[in-house]
């Protein structure tokens, strides 16, 4: 009998495996300028549901109307799923918050169609800290810090919305690490694909 999750730890493997020419290839375009945005997240997670609000409320301010893409778990982990979201943000970038298995998932699918990573955050939640760690594709080295659970998702919502006008990530909060208090939620990825 087959062990699914060693199917499937061997299947990403394999995709992101075959992806890493693909993902060394991908060119970086220019800023958005006018090319679409899709924010593809999970909207059955209220972190990511409240992060995805913000960078939607911040890109609005800024000019780019974002098409929203509410995506569940079941969409986001499933290889036609992800193809039919791809589909959908074709010809532009897209910005996506979700956990980390979607994240992987969408990613290596996305660099087999020649995207390229643009920026991705890593969040963990504790009960009075945000824990970022974000790595930018080219220019400086990653990012980590953290930051008050008060507002990080406008913070977070801004660093990608510069990443999207062609400007470096820089932290945006504290950059003292906070004592984390309790265990930590699910964590979440942000990030910008082009």
């Amino acid at each position: 009998m087959m062990d699914r999750r060693r199917f499937l730890g061997s299947t990403v493997a394999g995709m992101v495996l075959a992806s890493a020419p693909a993902i060394g290839r991908a060119s970086i375009p220019p800023p958005v300028g006018n090319a679409p945005v899709s924010l593809v997240f999970r909207g059955d997670l209220p972190d990511a549901v409240a992060l995805s609000m913000c960078l939607a409320a911040t890109l609005r301010e800024a000019g780019i109307a974002p098409t929203l893409l509410d995506c569940g778990e079941e969409t986001l982990t499933a290889f036609a799923g992800i193809d039919t979201v791809l589909d959908r943000a074709r010809g532009g970038r897209i910005v996506g918050v979700m956990g980390e298995a979607e994240s992987v998932l969408l990613h290596a699918i996305a660099a087999t169609r020649g995207s390229g990573c643009l920026v991705q955050a890593h969040h963990r939640f504790h009960a009075r800290a945000v824990h970022h760690h974000v790595r930018p594709s080219a220019g400086i080295g990653a990012l980590t810090w953290s930051d008050s659970v008060e507002g990080w998702e406008r913070r977070i919502a801004q660093l990608h919305a510069a990443v999207l006008g062609g400007r470096p990530p820089m932290p945006i909060g504290a950059r003292r690490p906070e004592r984390s208090v309790g265990a930590a939620r699910a964590g979440l990825v942000s990030f910008v694909l082009t």
